[in-house]
Parts: structure tokens; C-alpha cells; sequence
């Protein structure tokens, strides 16, 4: 695995847990006090970092040790790996 590679799966792991956090404080900004929603987004980053480490990246191993390239693969897995959690 060539330095890009690399990279882009660190920034990945590392962007992708903070994501649906963000929609969720967002979204209950509209309905319910800033102390609440930041609460709920604190929580829920907790466990999506623990997850995606747990999880998400025994399974890109994974597929790195299968050599599998596809690139559908990885974004189904992930979609898997979230609906799971």
C-alpha cells in the first residue's frame, strides 16, 4: 500500500465516525435546547469512534490481507459495519 493509500484510509477512519453526529446535532439544534443536542452528539461520536476502531478497521485489514479491491466493497461493508451498530 503506496503513503496515498494510506493516507486516505486514516483521513477516512477518522472523518467517517463524525459524520452522522454532526447530522444529529444539526438536526435536534431545531427541536431542543444547544445543551441537549450537543449531549447527544458527544454520545454519539463516542460510539462511532469505538465502533469504526473495534470493527471498521479489523475489516479493512481484512480486506487488505484478501486483496480485495473493489470498490464497492468497501463502501457496502462500511454501510454493513454502520447498520450493525
Amino acid at each position: 500500500m503506496n503513503n496515498t493509500s494510506a493516507l486516505r484510509a486514516f483521513v477516512g477512519f477518522c472523518v467517517a465516525p463524525a459524520v452522522p453526529a454532526l447530522v444529529l446535532y444539526l438536526i435536534n439544534l431545531i427541536f431542543v435546547p444547544h445543551w441537549e443536542a450537543e449531549w447527544g452528539a458527544k454520545l454519539l461520536v463516542l460510539f462511532s469512534y469505538l465502533s469504526a476502531l473495534l470493527i471498521g478497521v479489523s475489516v479493512y485489514f481484512l480486506l487488505q490481507r484478501k486483496h480485495v479491491i473493489s470498490i464497492s466493497a468497501y463502501p457496502a461493508l462500511g454501510a454493513l459495519i454502520g447498520l450493525t451498530c
